[in-house]
């Protein structure tokens, strides 16, 4: 139901946008069932690499945890429309005690590619709808073209969540349409 209901005020959210290219728009909304489904696997996935956050004594010296890549067996793997799917879980520093401060780490990239930004900004005009601003920690935002693609047919799709151990999964799909 919750899920019917967030699906529902994205949809609504970005209908009226005028800013994601139609063939764009089309594959973000194709994908966005196995989007949010990547976005439950990482809730799981994150906690165990808690140990390799840059606050912990020695983070490299950790274990990796053998994590699954999220979207592993999603119709996001075979979509050849989307350039990857990066996951990053991070968790209040309790070297902060106004915990305003977090940090994190990241999981396999699905598609092996390494998070590099070609547009380190995000302006105000370039969201094309944000639940975020309600609620930071679950939330989702469209972002017109993407930070991580030098197309202007492009988009990034983040998804936050909540984690148990009060962390945040981090979801960003990165779309590209030739």
């Amino acid at each position: 139901m919750i899920r019917i209901g967030v699906t529902c005020v994205l949809l609504a959210l970005t209908a009226c946008s005028k800013k994601a290219p139609p063939d764009v728009r089309a594959v973000v909304d194709a994908q966005h069932d196995a989007a949010l489904k990547v976005a439950d696997d990482a809730i799981v996935a994150c906690p165990p690499m808690r140990v390799r956050a840059p606050f912990q004594p020695n983070p490299m010296d950790a274990p990796v945890p053998m994590n699954e890549r999220p979207g592993k067996g999603t119709s996001l793997e075979l979509e050849p429309n989307v350039m990857d799917v990066f996951v990053m879980c991070s968790w209040p520093d309790p070297r902060d005690a106004a915990g305003a401060t977090w940090a994190g780490t990241a999981l396999p990239a699905l598609k092996g590619g390494h998070p590099k930004m070609v547009r380190p900004v995000t302006m105000p005009e370039d969201i094309a709808s944000d639940t975020c601003k309600k609620n930071e920690s679950s939330c989702e935002r469209l972002v017109v073209p993407s930070r991580y693609s030098e197309s202007a047919k492009s988009a990034d799709l983040r998804i936050v969540r909540p984690t148990k151990d009060g962390g945040r999964a981090e979801v960003t799909i990165v779309f590209v349409v030739p």
